[in-house]
């Protein structure tokens, strides 16, 4: 299956910082999924810290304000649910966008 959808900044700020990224519908999506990320129970901290430290160095780029504002927003409407050991942090409205080898592995 291709998608046309480009990757949010979110997740490719997380994928580029080697985090857990991944698809989940929470709690009152009636199944739509959107972009989640796990952490260990408690590691919201570590998440936070990482995205500001991104945004830092990405700060000088010719999209950094549009990335910024789009990130933020995400942010905004964030939720989390638990995981047994682990949490997972999820972005209702941002979509998750699988890389082509990763939906080619799939088809076989």
């Amino acid at each position: 299956m291709e998608t046309n959808t480009e990757k949010h900044p979110l997740q490719i700020l997380l994928e580029e910082s080697d985090c857990n990224v991944r698809s989940y519908s929470g709690r009152g999506m009636s199944g739509k999924e959107c972009l989640g990320v796990t952490i260990r129970r408690g590691g919201m901290g570590c998440l936070v810290s990482t995205v500001i430290e991104e945004i830092a160095e990405r700060s000088s780029s010719s999209r950094g304000y549009d990335e910024r504002f789009e990130i933020s927003e995400a942010f905004r409407n964030m939720s989390t649910d638990s995981m047994g050991t682990g949490e997972i942090v999820y972005f209702p409205g941002v979509p998750f966008v699988e890389d082509d080898e990763e939906e080619e592995e799939d088809d076989e």
